[in-house]
């Protein structure tokens, strides 16, 4: 019989166990210690190399982000002193006998303001150019990686044989000199240049072109036909023609990166002249095109898609051998660079063309000007 002695006691043990379990929990669900560990601003600022680095990220206010381990990981791309003294010199603030480490500390500390020649701003805005905020090592740059900088431009990096590069075959870009300078809160990678962000919207406005999203359906807007057949107004009119723009600079954020490789007015003109002998100039190319006279549009379409490429690949990606899906399904052509030049060696139908300007890099998506036009087989 459960009498109230037994009552008594049955409370008595319930008691003891919560409060058992209640310790129990209480050592189960400790406190997590908080991360500790050398940061990204103490890694710098024991290189003998990144003096300078360091005076401009501690100027800027951007160093403590990397200093707290509590604020995530970080990548810094940091410039070593002799890319610094490099940099100043094309400013020309400083006397010319005096472009050493010393004279550029000396103009960080005590003459850069807000409104001095260098500000504090635009210096801190080329600073985050050189900043990701996650951890990247150098294991895991391969071949057209992209990365979205705190400055909010886009940075390509590239690998080639044991050595990396960011936006490599360009005149901004840079080499990674010294690698995986690990820190509790991501890494450091020691560069040989103080790069300039990427400025340009898209391919599109490279190509001369704009969208509007302002009217259904976008307006879109191309350059004006010209004589020197150097430039890119055939394809940009072919782009718009076939709504294969919108793909290119789509209403959405961030934007999707491609790597565009546009035929130049000549080559495309000849191509169209092999359609149809009418075809003699850039006007009467652009008026073949916009009447689709001989031409049918979702052949158009293709041939407009057959150039172009999803992610982002510099010349330094376009290694011999390599193969590219384009947005045409289904459809890829073939890296030849056997001969030292750049080909684009598709199959027997195909004129091999080469790259004849490249590396024209915007922030959502890559341009290589090329001297032929690519045909699907």
């Amino acid at each position: 019989m459960f009498n109230m002695k037994n009552k008594t006691i049955f409370k008595g043990v319930a008691l003891l166990v919560l409060v058992a379990i209640a310790f129990g929990c209480a050592d189960q669900f400790e406190e997590p210690a908080s991360p500790s560990g050398t940061t990204l601003a103490d890694v710098a600022d024991a290189n003998a190399e990144l003096d300078i680095f360091v005076a401009a990220m501690n100027k800027t206010n951007l160093l403590s982000s990397l200093d707290n381990v509590n604020s995530g990981d970080y990548t810094a791309f940091a410039p070593h002193d002799s890319a610094f003294v490099v940099y100043f010199k094309t400013l020309a603030i400083l006397n010319a006998a005096l472009y050493n480490e010393d004279s550029v500390l000396s103009y960080i500390a005590n003459k850069m303001s807000p409104t001095s020649v260098l500000t504090i701003a635009s210096l801190a805005s080329r600073l985050n150019y050189h900043i990701v905020s996650s951890k990247i090592p150098s294991s895991s740059i391969t071949t057209g990686n992209r990365f979205t900088t705190l400055n909010g431009a886009r940075l390509s990096a590239s690998k080639s044989g044991s050595y990396y590069f960011l936006n490599a075959n360009v005149a901004s870009g840079s080499k990674i000199v010294i690698v995986d300078l690990a820190a509790s809160n991501g890494t450091v990678h020691v560069v040989n240049k103080v790069m300039t962000a990427v400025a340009t919207a898209s391919v599109i406005s490279s190509l001369g072109m704009t969208v509007s999203y302002t009217t259904n359906p976008p307006g879109v807007t191309v350059p004006a036909t010209d004589a020197t057949d150097t430039d890119y107004d055939l394809f940009a009119i072919a782009l718009r023609k076939t709504g294969v723009c919108l793909t290119l600079l789509p209403n959405a954020s961030p934007l999707p990166d491609y790597t565009v490789f546009a035929p130049r007015d000549l080559p495309f003109r000849t191509y169209l002249a092999s359609k149809d002998a009418s075809v003699t100039s850039e006007a009467t190319a652009a008026n073949y095109i916009n009447s689709m006279s001989g031409l049918v549009l979702s052949d158009l379409t293709n041939l407009i898609k057959y150039h172009i490429v999803a992610g982002r690949f510099v010349s330094l990606d376009l290694s011999n051998g390599v193969v590219f899906n384009t947005l045409y399904t289904g459809k890829s052509f073939t890296i030849d660079t056997s001969s030292g030049t750049a080909l684009i060696d598709v199959n027997a139908t195909n004129t091999n063309p080469k790259i004849a300007a490249g590396n024209t890099l915007t922030n959502a998506s890559v341009l290589h000007g090329i001297d032929g036009v690519l045909r699907p087989n």
